[in-house]
This record gives C-alpha cells, sequence and structure tokens, in this order.
C-alpha cells in the first residue's frame, strides 16, 4: 500500500540556528577566519551621528561574499537563497524567525564612497585577517 505524507509543520521552541548548522561548514570555518569588522571603520564616517539605526555594513559585505562564493547572478537570488539556506542565515546572524531584509540598497552608496587606496590600507595592514 502506498502511503502519503501529510504536510503538517509543529513550532518548536527548542531549535535554534546554531545547532541546525554543522560544525564542520564553509561558512562556520570563514566566521571563524575571517573577521569583517573593520568593514564598520571603513564606512563609519558615511553615516549620520543621529537618527533611526540603518542596516549593518557587515550584514551587507557579507550578503557580497555569499553572492560571490554561490556563484549567484543577481541580489533577488541572493535573497532567495539566504532565506532558504540555514547556513547562510547564521552566517548573516539571522534567527529562524527574523525576516532578510534586502540591506544592499540602502548601504551602497556608503561603501561607493571608499576610495580604493583606503580598502588597500586596511588590506595592507591585515585589518581583515586577526585572529579569532
Amino acid at each position: 500500500m502506498m502511503g502519503t505524507k501529510v504536510r503538517e509543520f509543529t513550532t518548536h521552541t527548542d531549535i535554534s540556528v546554531e545547532a541546525l548548522v554543522p560544525s564542520a561548514n564553509c561558512y562556520r570555518h570563514l566566521e571563524r577566519t575571517l573577521d569583517l569588522a573593520f568593514v564598520r571603520d571603513l564606512v563609519r564616517e558615511h553615516y549620520a551621528a543621529g537618527g533611526r539605526p540603518g542596516s549593518d555594513p557587515v550584514v551587507f559585505f557579507t550578503l557580497q561574499l555569499i553572492l560571490f562564493f554561490e556563484g549567484l547572478r543577481s541580489e533577488r537570488q541572493l535573497m532567495s537563497v539566504v532565506a532558504d539556506r540555514l547556513s547562510l542565515r547564521w552566517y548573516l546572524g539571522y534567527d529562524l524567525d527574523e525576516a532578510v531584509v534586502l540591506a544592499t540598497v540602502a548601504i551602497r552608496p556608503a561603501f561607493l564612497a571608499i576610495p580604493g587606496d583606503e580598502c588597500q590600507e586596511y588590506a595592507a595592514d591585515g585589518a581583515g585577517s586577526q585572529d579569532r
């Protein structure tokens, strides 16, 4: 006799993204080895001192890394994949119940304003390669 899988979903309260992403996942390795905190220093002067908090520039930069590593061709495709993959949610710091928002439109102008020599200066200082 053929069975039929009933699609029934239960709300679980004791599950976390942290527990669901395998310890050997490549994004866990990337998180351990690549400190992106320097990104905030690069763009800080392009943000207002007051007002409503904007999107985290590290999240934007991380989205661009994911776009590259996953071989995606558009931000729309990127956001679809991020919403679907637990490992990407974990890497970005989004929990299961958080909506992943397209932060790129709001942040891109700050990144475009960074002169190329500043980026090279940070790379030469090893700002992005500190051990954790």
